[in-house]
């Protein structure tokens, strides 16, 4: 009985989103909401979205479609037997004598110019313009602005982001 009910908490757990999780999703449908009421039904930008979107609909079909026939018969395990020979062979032969670093510069730049003007320090900053947005500080990364979003979606996110 304890048991059942511990395995049921830790289910409810599982599904319940956290905050950080809801605060994402909430960012997102405001940011889907201001692209809506921006753009008209019968504009190029939403015509194409929207093709884009039945396409993307459609793939997902196609691959649900495969995993199903993998996982019904006996392809799954061969698949499988397949990739891990794979993995292994690439183990195997793959160079260890190299390193590679990759450093994200995005927040360099708007930290330099918090730098050359630390009143910016604690509000949130974007690089760019009502255009485009190149990238922008962690405050406003928090509340969902980044880099090659449009600035006026930003700026309906965030109405005190100051834009250098």
């Amino acid at each position: 009985m304890l048991y059942s009910a511990l395995e049921n908490t830790a289910i409810e757990k599982k599904r319940s989103l956290t905050d950080e999780e809801q605060r994402k999703k909430d960012i997102q449908t405001k940011v889907a909401q201001i692209m809506a009421d921006r753009s008209v039904k019968d504009s190029k930008f939403f015509l194409q979205a929207e093709k884009k979107r039945q396409e993307t609909e459609a793939k997902i079909r196609r691959f649900r479609k495969k995993i199903t026939y993998y996982q019904d018969t006996n392809h799954w395990e061969k698949t499988q037997k397949r990739a891990r020979a794979f993995i292994k062979e690439f183990r195997r032969e793959r160079l260890v004598s190299r390193s590679w670093i990759h450093v994200d510069m995005d927040m360099f730049f708007a930290q330099v110019e918090i730098r050359d003007n630390p009143k910016l320090g604690n509000v949130a900053v974007a690089v760019g313009n009502a255009s485009m947005i190149q990238t922008s500080n962690y405050i406003a990364r928090k509340s969902g602005v980044k880099a090659g979003m449009p600035g006026y979606i930003a700026k309906k996110l965030i109405p005190d982001l100051i834009f250098i």
